[in-house]
């Protein structure tokens, strides 16, 4: 089933873009490290990349989503907090470290 975009999220989508483009375009160590990578200040503008650096927690409706809390989400949610800690010390992950 698809909606169609709301116009409130499609303004706080385009808002979240800018800032965290205009975040990464002033963050020198983090465009060093994607320089590193390959990639070009040209790049960054053409694709709008951008650099997010806190999580960011906010409500569905204030991008103009219903509130709704679906059966398999609920269920995703018990499930990974069931897991125990020992099982993820054996997980691995990549992180742009920029230190």
């Amino acid at each position: 089933m698809s909606w169609p975009i709301h116009p409130t999220w499609q303004q706080a989508a385009q808002a979240f873009i800018d800032v965290s483009h205009e975040r990464l375009l002033k963050e020198p160590k983090v465009l060093e490290e994607l320089f590193k990578r390959g990639l070009t200040l040209s790049s960054i503008k053409k694709f709008v990349l951008g650099w997010n650096l806190e999580d960011l927690f906010v409500s569905r409706e204030s991008w103009g989503l219903p509130h709704e809390i679906k059966e398999n989400w609920v269920n995703l949610i018990k499930a990974a907090t069931s897991i125990s800690l020992s099982s993820s010390a054996t997980s691995t992950s990549t992180f742009l470290s920029c230190e």
